[in-house]
C-alpha cells in the first residue's frame, strides 16, 4: 500500500512539475479580478486513476450573487499545457455563466466557456505555469447555485 500511495504521489509531482509545450486554448479570455469572492464551499476529494496517471476530483456546490465570479479555494501549481476538466451546471437557469480559472498569482481570471444553457463541461488548457483555482462567473442578474466537478 505505501508504494503504490508513493508511486501515485511521485506521478502527480511529475505531472505539476513537468512543462508541456501546448498552446493556448484559443477561446481563453484573460480579465482582471472584479466581482469576486473565493468560495470555500469545495466538497469530496476522490483520486480518479487512468492510463496517465492521477487525478484529483473535486466536487462543487456553489452560491454566486448575481454579477459575481468565484473561484475555490484549492489551488493547483500546474505548467502551461496541463488541462482541467469541468462539468458545472446551475439552477435556476437564470442567464449567462462562464467557467475558467483564476491565477492565484496575478489575480487575473481566464475564462473557457460561457452560455445560458447547462451543463457547461470540457477541458481547459492552462495558458502558462502558475498557481491556479477553478472559476464560475455568475453574470445573471440573479443568485444561482452552481454544481458540478472539475479535475486537476
Amino acid at each position: 500500500m505505501k508504494k503504490l500511495l508513493t508511486v501515485a504521489l511521485t506521478m502527480v509531482m511529475m505531472m505539476t512539475l513537468s512543462i508541456s509545450a501546448f498552446a493556448s486554448s484559443p477561446g481563453l479570455e484573460i480579465e482582471e479580478k472584479s466581482n469576486s469572492s473565493v468560495n470555500s464551499s469545495e466538497t469530496h476529494v476522490n483520486i480518479v486513476n487512468d492510463e496517465v496517471g492521477v487525478f484529483a476530483r473535486y466536487n462543487i456546490d456553489w452560491n454566486i450573487p448575481a454579477g459575481y465570479d468565484e473561484y475555490g479555494v484549492s489551488q493547483f501549481s500546474m505548467s502551461k499545457g496541463n488541462t482541467v476538466e469541468y462539468s458545472i451546471s446551475w439552477s435556476p437557469r437564470a442567464g449567462l455563466v462562464r467557467v475558467g480559472l483564476y491565477d492565484r498569482n496575478s489575480g487575473n481570471f481566464y475564462w473557457e466557456e460561457t452560455d445560458s444553457r447547462p451543463p457547461l463541461s470540457g477541458k481547459i488548457t492552462v495558458p502558462y505555469t502558475s498557481v491556479w483555482s477553478l472559476a464560475v462567473g455568475n453574470l445573471s442578474d440573479q443568485r444561482i447555485n452552481a454544481t458540478g466537478y472539475f479535475i486537476y
